[in-house]
């Protein structure tokens, strides 16, 4: 049986943040379709996709603490396909799968199509400050089994009554709430959305979860406006010790490893000699404008 995979993606101004061309790039080689909810670019992002896929949802309004809501029209508008898959695969944007996935995938759900298990995590690798070291400390790299901490369940078994159970905010279960006997295997997603110091930054203004008050009221424009103003707005509330952003945990003990070229699909290996991040303290952290 050659079973079917679909990607499953979401979508934000990914065009001008240079992700997209990659992500999808990447999609080509083990997908067999690609199904893109689009939270209202307003960049080319939709205009780019339509290249790869005919399959894009355009939501009417940007609205990012609703992940669990577009992730659950991604599934209705699947289900409603005349073509279903066998598997679905959640890739964000800002993320590729390794060489071994695109190799290895289809085989891997072909022999496991029969089994009892509903889906399988794949370790996040997550790029810090350049393309060639990975973090393997603390938040990034819990060893127990955990969908927050380096292990996210990404290949699902597709069945007709998927659901994602939906839920506003940040933080929540991103798969679907049928999957019962989930399995972690050797497949890995290298991510890139902390690759880049100056997104790092213009990420941790926005998304630091002690703010969710505020955070939870931005969409659209004023979503965009914090993301532009809020770099002062949170080293300051590093600084003052009101709270540290998550991806800033135990930064004084960083530990990084360096991503071997066989990690990495063959188009996508770094050219440029990165070097390798070093920790630094909270109230060195550097703002946005300084860059």
């Amino acid at each position: 049986m050659n079973n079917k995979i679909y990607a499953f993606i979401q979508m934000y101004n990914e065009l001008s943040n240079g992700h997209l061309q990659r992500c999808l790039e990447n999609c080509k080689k083990w997908a067999d379709d690609i199904i893109i909810y689009d939270d209202n670019s307003t960049d080319d992002s939709v205009n780019f996709a339509l290249k790869y896929t005919k399959h894009i949802i355009l939501g009417q309004k940007n609205e990012l603490s609703k992940e669990t809501y577009h992730k659950q029209q991604l599934l209705e508008y699947i289900h409603n396909m005349d073509i279903k898959p066998n598997w679905i695969l959640w890739i964000d944007c800002d993320e590729i799968v390794d060489r071994n996935t695109i190799l290895n995938l289809k085989q891997f759900c072909n022999d496991n199509y029969e089994n009892d298990i509903d889906a399988y995590a794949f370790q996040q690798i997550n790029l810090w400050r350049g393309q060639r070291y990975y973090r393997t400390d603390g938040y990034f790299y819990k060893k127990e089994y955990d969908h927050t901490y380096g292990w996210f369940v990404r290949l699902w078994k597709y069945i007709s009554d998927l659901k994602i159970n939906t839920i506003e905010g940040y933080d929540q279960i991103l798969y679907p709430i049928n999957l019962k006997i989930i399995e972690r295997c050797d497949f890995k997603i290298i991510h890139y959305g902390f690759s880049d110091y100056k997104q790092l930054m213009k990420h941790i203004g926005v998304h630091n979860h002690t703010k969710k008050e505020l955070i939870g009221l931005a969409t659209g424009y004023e979503y965009l406006r914090l993301a532009n103003e809020g770099i002062d707005w949170a080293k300051k509330y590093v600084i003052n010790n009101k709270g540290i952003p998550n991806m800033f945990l135990n930064e004084m003990e960083l530990t990084t490893e360096y991503l071997i070229d066989d990690y990495f699909p063959e188009d996508n290996i770094p050219t440029i000699q990165y070097e390798k991040p070093k920790g630094f303290k909270i109230d060195e952290l550097k703002t946005y404008d300084e860059l």
